[in-house]
């Protein structure tokens, strides 16, 4: 469910998803859960054979029936016979089971083609988001981080290039490397805010750590090129570990 989900926010879709802070079967669950349903612009259905026997799954079904939104089942595991229910059965499913995201870009593309127009939510499990500005698409897309990323090598090696240094020649060719260290970091680094203060984090802390062992010798080029180089990267690749493990979001 996490990855379809994370999948469908990053293709700019508003999703309600359960992050487990509510207790199953509670009635503030329940309340939730019926609330979110009636408020969708559609529903997606992750269908499995578990889903198939579980009673909320249909009773969500049912409810989501009963309001007239537009289900999407997705099949997550199983075959159409041991995890589609009845009432889902003449509906064109997505297939999931092998991973392919070329499968859940479609399904992005089905849920925007419906919901033109439509600027109610996109209820899947969990707490509700705002609809998110053209800008925070952007952010969230692999295009936008690598763009952001190239943007700040670029900027960064214009202003160490405004600074004289003996022991640092700032080149054509060493702006394109911070470019190219600047867009990798921005492909790696996770659609989260958190992410992006910490990677500004690891910049300025590997930078400041550089610049206190070798007691500012090379003066503020080498704290940015490491920075750039060193603490951005290795942040981005922490970031992306943590948000794997679903420590931040």
């Amino acid at each position: 469910m996490e990855r379809v989900a994370s999948r469908l926010q990053e293709q700019g879709l508003s999703v309600w998803v359960d992050h487990e802070k509510l207790i199953a079967g509670t009635p503030i669950w329940e309340s939730e859960i019926e609330k979110a349903l009636k408020t969708a612009g559609a529903v997606v259905a992750i269908m499995s054979p578990a889903a198939k026997q579980s009673e909320w799954v249909r009773r969500e079904i049912s409810l989501a029936e009963q309001n007239q939104k537009r289900i999407f089942p997705v099949l997550a595991d199983g075959d159409e016979d041991s995890a589609i229910t009845i009432r889902l059965i003449t509906k064109q499913f997505v297939d999931i089971r092998k991973n392919d995201p070329a499968a859940l870009d479609a399904l992005a593309v089905s849920l925007h083609t419906y919901l033109e127009g439509n600027q109610a939510n996109l209820a899947f499990s969990g707490p509700m988001e705002k609809q998110p500005s053209g800008i925070s698409k952007f952010i969230r897309s692999w295009l936008g981080r690598a763009f952001i990323g190239v943007f700040v090598g670029l900027v960064a090696g214009q202003i160490m290039a405004m600074v004289p240094d003996e022991y640092f020649t700032i080149d054509a060719i060493m702006i394109g490397v911070l470019v190219v260290a600047g867009g990798f970091t921005g492909l790696l680094l996770p659609p989260s805010r958190a992410s992006l203060i910490l990677v500004i984090f690891g910049f300025l802390v590997v930078g400041f750590i550089f610049s206190v062992i070798y007691q500012n010798e090379f003066g503020a080029n080498y704290f940015i090129g490491v920075g750039i180089f060193g603490g951005a990267p290795l942040a981005a690749m922490l970031a992306r570990i943590l948000y794997w493990l679903k420590v931040i979001h």
